[in-house]
């Protein structure tokens, strides 16, 4: 029988926490130089990225190679501000210099009046954080949504902005994304890059 999403998530995240600290810095920094090694990641000047929980794939050792290569870093912040707002937003990010403060889920994020921001969708690129994917880059997350509703699936594939899922190979699993699930255009490991598909009948 295939396993829930809640099944998967409780699975994937055990199996994240069970890394060795030395074993996730490593790994960490192998994702960020595969990240720095795609086209759209050179290509990108502004690029939304993720201040990591202690379980996550650590986007430090890549905050630095931004840092370097000069791109304009933004994070997310969860907007609560209104209803039906957009339920992420970014914020500006200067690393050493943005205030940071923890948002409700414990997740740092730039200080700053609520409501304030910027969409998603005006970025060149967003690495997301995840739980879980499976080889056709499809991706658990947390289970708030809130990056499924930032980026929309649209049916004419007008989001310009690309998606890239950080994760460790030890949360691949197998599963059928739900409906409303948006696809990664790659899902990023220490071990290779996994490209998502186009589907057949589509030019891209």
């Amino acid at each position: 029988t295939a396993m829930s999403a809640a099944d998967i998530r409780k699975a994937m995240r055990a199996a994240r926490r069970a890394l060795p600290p030395a074993e996730r810095r490593r790994k960490s920094h192998a994702i960020a130089e595969r990240l720095a090694a795609l086209p759209a990641f050179q290509a990108a000047e502004s690029l939304g990225l993720y201040a990591a929980l202690p379980e996550e794939v650590d986007t430090a050792p890549l905050i630095q190679l931004c840092k370097q290569a000069g791109k304009a870093l933004w994070l997310p912040v969860v907007n609560t501000s209104a209803w039906r707002a957009p339920a992420l937003l970014f914020r500006p990010y200067v690393p050493g210099a943005t205030a940071l403060c923890q948002n409700a889920y414990g997740i740092l994020e730039p200080a700053g009046r609520r409501g304030a921001g910027i969409s998603g969708s005006q970025l060149h690129l967003v690495i997301a954080p995840l739980v879980a994917f499976n080889e056709r880059c499809e991706r658990i997350g947390m289970g708030k949504g809130h990056y499924d509703r930032a980026f929309p699936k649209s049916r004419q594939g007008r989001c310009r902005t690309r998606l890239v899922g950080a994760a460790f190979e030890c949360q691949k699993a197998d599963f059928a994304a739900a409906p409303h699930d948006r696809p990664m255009d790659w899902i990023v490991t220490e071990a290779r890059v996994y490209a998502r598909q186009a589907p057949a009948n589509k030019k891209v």
